[in-house]
């Protein structure tokens, strides 16, 4: 018997029922829209390699050695500070859990708080690491729908009011407020607010997802559900993958410390990246990481309005689309007349490669939908991508059906 064979006799069921994960890598299109990828033109390289090198000399031992299951005691601390200056949360470094990347994040909370057959909430769409994640641990998804305002809140206390009535008892509700992924909408202040009663009338835990919060072109930034919670029951989890650098993979977690110490009894890591902690540390004690971030949104905000000018002239006929305040997507809709699947054959064979809507829905739905980055490229390929994505629309057009005809 083939060894491949003898594996998949004795897969759990839990890889069972994994999904395939694209791998990155190989031959890439000519306009690659499809994953949110950092700017590598905007990565710090000297500064980093300045501070690197300190933390070598001065911190070798401890930076290169295994670390704190629940993180770095330094980088803990330099993640309440931001907390409190950046939002005016009040958590301590006691309440921080360091994690690789904020999709770690999201597993140890599903892992901490799902069983199979268990109900969750989640927006429709929604972050597509998260719908792989949570199909893992095998609940029932209920997918509440977005608007240009974000989560539909009145959706959202009827569901929980029929769950209520059927007694189901939520284990749940995934959000991703500001800038989200991937439809680039921003949850409205009187929504936060009504997300959060009706969190504590109903008893359900959030786990509010922050990746992109620090990336806002325009517009005024909104309290967290973190800083709005009195309940106890908001998690926030964010990263350092958008602001410093993807390949730390450097996240964090803030939660009631309660939960947090229980949290920590899932972590198997020896101590998540203690080098890289050591060197975010450094990088922003000395004021770096603020400068950079200024930096990161002024390079975004051109790329997000090369896009949206963009698909203004060449998509106005066949789509239409978010408009996003930050982060690093833009949310398409076709329009009926267009065929998704033609469209999507039509982008590849022109070098364009995006997102289709079905990866961000629970249920498979949105194949009439695609997520657009415009964080990687530059304005001009950003334009010429884009240009080309209005071709291969206007090719996917269905032929109009003659009157009388049967349909």
């Amino acid at each position: 018997m083939p060894e491949r064979d003898r594996f998949e006799a004795l897969l759990s069921e839990t890889l069972r029922q994994a999904a395939p994960v694209a791998v990155m890598g190989g031959p890439q299109p000519e306009y690659p829209f499809t994953y949110g990828l950092p700017d590598p033109a905007s990565f710090p390289s000297r500064a980093l390699l300045r501070v690197a090198r300190t933390v070598l000399l001065e911190q070798g031992r401890e930076a290169l050695q295994y670390g704190n299951y629940q993180g770095d005691p330094a980088l803990r601390s330099l993640v309440a500070d931001r907390l409190r200056w950046l939002d005016g949360v009040e958590v301590g470094p006691e309440q921080i859990l360091i994690t690789n990347g904020s999709s770690q994040a999201i597993a140890l909370v599903a892992q901490a708080l799902v069983n199979r057959g268990d109900t969750i909430l989640v927006e429709a769409p929604t972050f597509l690491g998260a719908v792989r994640t949570f199909e893992l641990f095998g609940p029932r998804v209920v997918e509440i729908p977005l608007d240009d305002h974000g989560m539909r809140i009145d959706v959202l206390e009827r569901t929980l009011t029929d769950l209520r009535r059927g007694g189901i008892q939520p284990k749940l509700l995934y959000t991703l407020p500001t800038f989200q992924n991937p439809a680039g909408v921003t949850l409205t202040l009187d929504r936060r607010r009504a997300l959060v009663q009706l969190a504590e009338r109903f008893n359900v835990p959030v786990l509010e997802d922050d990746p992109y919060g620090e990336l806002r072109f325009e517009g005024r930034a909104l309290p967290s559900l973190l800083k709005l919670d009195r309940s106890g029951l908001v998690i926030r989890c964010g990263s350092f993958s958008k602001i410093l650098g993807a390949g730390l993979r450097l996240g964090w977690l803030a939660a009631p410390e309660s939960l947090l110490r229980r949290l920590v009894q899932l972590k198997v890591d020896g101590g998540t990246n203690p080098f890289a902690s050591h060197f975010a540390v450094a990088f922003a004690r000395r004021g770096l990481l603020e400068r950079h971030v200024r930096l990161l949104r002024r390079v975004y905000r051109a790329r997000r309005d090369a896009m949206l000018e963009s698909l203004e002239a060449h998509c106005s006929e066949h789509a239409t689309w978010t408009r996003p305040q930050g982060g690093f997507f833009i949310w398409v809709q076709l329009k009926p007349e267009i065929d998704p699947a033609r469209a999507r054959e039509e982008a590849l064979a022109r070098g364009v490669a995006y997102l289709p809507g079905p990866a961000c829905y629970s249920s498979g739905r949105g194949a009439n939908q695609l997520r657009l980055a415009f964080s990687y490229l530059p304005e001009d390929q950003i334009r010429a991508g884009i240009a080309r994505l209005g071709e291969a629309l206007a090719a996917a057009r269905r032929a109009p059906v003659a009157a009388g005809a049967p349909r």
